[in-house]
This record gives C-alpha cells, sequence and structure tokens, in this order.
C-alpha cells in the first residue's frame, strides 16, 4: 500500500526539469572523478565506486521528494522565466520501460544465481581445508564449493564458489591463489555492488555515462582484490604463480587457442603487470574520498537549488532598519457628544435644550 500510494503521488505531482538536470550532473560527475582520483590506488577507487552507488541509489529519490528550492535576490536583473515540468506522460513512460528493464534485469540475476546453486557440490579435502583457513582469516563462513566451467563466486543468496572439475589435481599453492582471490570478493560482497549499480544503469536509463562508472568500478574490484589476495597468501610472487598458472590450467580444458591471447582476453597479463610493478599496498584514503565527495555534491546543489530573482526594494531590507526605535502610537480620539438637557414647564409641557 505504501509503495502504490507512493507511485500514485508520483504519477500526479510535478516533476520539474531540475531534477532531470540534477540527476544528469551527479551520475556525470561521479563518472568523471571514477576516472581521474585515485588512478593508483585502487582500494580508494573502489571506495568511490561504492558510495558512487549509494548515492545513485538514494540521492536522486530524496531529490524528487524534496524538490529543494532556494532564491537569491539581485538588484538590476531581469525577471528569469521558471524551469517547466517534466510531461505527465513522458514522465510515466520512463517509469513504466525503466521498471520493465530493472524487472527484467532482476529476473536474470535471479535465474543466473539458481542455476550456479543447482551445480554438484565440490568434495576435496585439501581444497576444503584450504578454504576454511581463509576464510577464518578473513572473519567470515566459509562458503559452499560447487563444481563449474570456470573461477567465479557470488555473495547473492547463500556464499558460494565455482571451481573447475580439474582442481584438485592444481597443486595446493594454486588453489591458494585461487581461494584467497575469490574470498576476497565474497567478504567485501563485491558481486552485490555490481549488481545494483547496473540496476542503477538500467533505471537511470538517460545516463549512459554510467557504463563508464561501472567498467572503473569493475577494474577497481579487480585490481584491490589483487591485492588483498596477494597480501593473505604471503606475497605477490606467490600469487602471481598461482593466478598464472591457475590461468593456463582453464585454458587446458578450452578449445585450442593461444595461451598469451587467452590471458590477455581475460585481463591476466595487465594484472600481473600491475602487480610486479607495486611498490606498496595502499590504504582506503577516507578523508580524501569524504572530502572530495562533499565539495561535489555541494556543487551540484548549488548549480540546481538557486534561482536568481530581482531584489525587492523596501526600508525593512535595510540592516539598521531593526536598530530604529518603534515608533510611539497616536492616542485615540474619542467622538464628541454634546449633554442632553431636558426643563419641564408648568403648564406640563417640555422644553428641551442642549449645553
Amino acid at each position: 500500500m505504501a509503495d502504490w500510494a507512493l507511485v500514485q503521488w508520483l504519477m500526479a505531482d510535478a516533476v520539474s526539469w531540475r531534477w532531470v538536470l540534477q540527476v544528469l550532473l551527479l551520475s556525470a560527475g561521479l563518472s568523471i572523478a571514477s576516472v581521474l582520483v585515485f588512478r593508483g590506488d585502487p582500494r580508494s577507487r573502489r571506495g568511490l565506486g561504492i558510495v558512487a552507488v549509494l548515492l545513485l541509489l538514494i540521492l536522486p529519490i530524496l531529490l524528487l521528494v524534496w524538490q529543494p528550492r532556494w532564491q537569491i535576490g539581485l538588484q538590476h536583473i531581469p525577471v528569469l522565466p521558471d524551469i517547466a515540468n517534466v510531461p505527465t506522460v513522458l514522465f510515466q513512460g520512463w517509469l513504466l520501460l525503466a521498471g520493465l528493464v530493472s524487472f527484467l534485469f532482476i529476473r536474470q540475476v535471479q535465474a543466473v544465481r539458481n542455476r550456479l546453486g543447482q551445480q554438484p557440490l565440490y568434495a576435496h579435502a585439501e581444497s576444503q581445508a584450504i578454504a576454511v583457513e581463509l576464510a577464518q582469516r578473513l572473519n567470515m563462513p566459509t562458503p559452499t564449493l560447487r563444481v563449474g566451467d570456470t573461477c567465479c563466486a557470488t555473495s547473492i543468496g547463500s556464499p558460494l564458489i565455482l571451481v573447475p572439475p580439474s582442481f584438485s589435481n592444481w597443486s595446493p599453492d594454486v588453489q591458494r591463489a585461487v581461494l584467497a582471490h575469490e574470498l576476497v570478493h565474497l567478504a567485501r560482497c563485491d558481486d552485490r555492488w555490481l549488481v545494483a549499480l547496473q540496476l542503477v544503469w538500467r533505471w537511470y536509463l538517460f545516463c549512459p555515462w554510467l557504463v563508464l562508472l561501472y567498467n572503473r568500478l569493475v577494474h577497481a574490484i579487480e585490481e584491490s582484490c589483487d591485492d588483498q589476495a596477494a597480501e593473505l597468501v604471503g606475497g605477490r610472487g606467490a600469487y602471481l604463480t598461482g593466478l598464472a598458472s591457475a590461468a593456463l590450467a582453464e585454458r587446458a580444458d578450452r578449445p585450442a587457442s593461444n595461451s598469451l591471447s587467452y590471458m590477455a582476453q581475460n585481463g591476466l597479463l595487465l594484472r600481473t603487470q600491475r602487480l610486479l610493478e607495486r611498490n606498496r599496498f595502499f590504504e582506503i584514503q577516507a578523508g580524501p574520498l569524504a572530502a572530495g565527495t562533499s565539495l561535489g555534491l555541494a556543487a551540484v546543489l548549488l548549480l540546481t537549488t538557486f534561482e536568481l530573482v530581482p531584489a525587492r526594494h523596501h526600508i525593512h531590507s535595510l540592516p539598521f532598519a531593526s536598530l530604529q526605535p518603534p515608533a510611539t502610537p497616536a492616542p485615540a480620539i474619542e467622538p464628541f457628544e454634546q449633554p442632553h438637557i431636558e426643563v419641564h414647564r408648568s403648564d406640563g409641557g417640555r422644553h428641551e435644550r442642549y449645553a
């Protein structure tokens, strides 16, 4: 009932083009920031992507319900025309189309998750022991291991990790590197943030640059996951060796193609080069991230919520007007009434006279 009341309110109330401008500026600013800032710090870049997801999920709804609008009075400025409202038909059409696209995407995510949960269980004592050890170090419950076509993980629903059928033939070091990478993804719920951003991208169809924000978040998630997984297994050398061996082992189970080309297509070469060139790992820079986000939001609100109007000219607008003593009210004047005197005569008559 509450959701239906909200929909009816949105249908009935006028939506200003000002709100559309706010969403455009907010999404474009976050997308540009994801490219320009924290280039050498994937953890902070991932944090920026998560902040962007939260802002795009919450702030447009608050602005749509609140619709803040402030006026600044200036002298010698012509009256500016007000921003018109979005046509009701156009707004309702966007709601229906975005809702349909989002609903189909959620159904697709649910179908993929159900298909992954139906994969056969992976029962190998040594691999299970490695997964339990690494999960304890990450302070998280041990996920379920299942057999799949490739190595991947999901935290939607019950957490699980898919490993290829030949995973038991890999060396313990290779298994440790692969499981460390997937467990870091599960501990941070990276797939949920990606699904949330894809949902936002499909909802705001008029902001196509959100694809750029999504791609940057994917790269930041993978790079920061490599950093944390390398620390988990004891160093970059052991992690890179295990990652490369896992990629070549997966390649052996696929149709014939160039191994180097396969590694390049999966981004492993770039990730390996980046890890080899890293002098140290960074912690997330919370201070610059919060300051930059606050300044960006303030700029968007200042550009879209204030409007210039002609200033009113009257004495009470002067700053010293409130310092003047209050005027003494004039005394009230009552109307004058002449006294009425009656004089009785001896013959019984009456003579009236006024003083």
